[in-house]
C-alpha cells in the first residue's frame, strides 16, 4: 500500500496483533487512523500512544516513532 509521495520517514504503527513500520512520518494520527484504520481493524475507541504517552489526534508523527492504538480493559461494547 502507497501512502504518499509526501510522506516518507518510517514509523510503526501497532493495534492488537498487527504491527508494521510504514512511510507516515509527517501525518497526524487522525490521517494515520482514517487511512489505515481498515487495514489495522482499529476500533474509533482505541486511544493513540506515542512512546507510551496518550497522544491527541493532531499529534504529528515523527520518524522512528511507535504509534499504538489501545482499548482499555472493560470498553468492550460500551457506547
Amino acid at each position: 500500500m502507497k501512502i504518499s509521495e509526501e510522506f516518507c520517514g518510517l514509523a510503526t504503527i501497532s493495534h492488537g496483533t498487527y504491527m508494521e513500520t510504514l512511510p507516515v512520518a509527517g501525518m497526524t494520527v487522525r490521517e494515520v487512523r482514517d487511512r489505515l484504520g481498515d487495514r489495522f481493524e482499529i476500533p474509533t475507541q482505541a486511544r493513540p500512544y506515542i512512546q507510551a504517552r496518550q497522544v491527541a489526534e493532531d499529534t504529528t508523527i515523527h520518524e522512528g516513532q511507535v504509534l499504538g492504538f489501545v482499548r482499555i480493559a472493560g470498553e468492550k461494547g460500551r457506547g
